[in-house]
């Protein structure tokens, strides 16, 4: 019982996450493509040193541009879409008026009897 449901909750959350799964797999296949192009241009240019500090900046360029989208891609993980909602309902609970504070001691009001009594 327990395997079916850690099963069902891990399918669950592939589910509702698999756009964001599915751009983290794409930014880090790209990541890896970069990589492979780099080392294939650098065996190439090893007699030109000034062409491979080129490519070189623009492959930095690049792997710190995926970096930084695979970051707001994980940020999408945390955050919630309802989480300013969740926020203001638990800063209203926190600031309540006087009257709403006061019917919460019961000692104030002790003689509080039901509607069919």
């Amino acid at each position: 019982m327990f395997n079916f449901i850690k099963i069902a909750v891990i399918s669950a959350w592939f589910v509702i996450n698999r756009n964001s799964l599915l751009k983290l797999a794409f930014a880090a296949v790209l990541g890896f493509f970069a990589h492979f192009f780099y080392q294939e241009w650098k065996e190439l240019y090893l007699s030109h040193p000034d062409a491979l500090f080129l490519i070189l900046v623009i492959f930095n360029i690049l792997v710190v541009m995926i970096l930084i989208w695979m970051f707001f891609i994980l940020k999408e993980f945390v955050k919630t879409k309802d989480s300013e909602k969740i926020l203001k309902a638990n800063k209203s609970f926190k600031d309540l008026p006087k009257d709403y504070q006061d019917i919460e001691n019961v000692e104030l009001r002790p003689n509080l009897r039901r509607r069919h009594d």
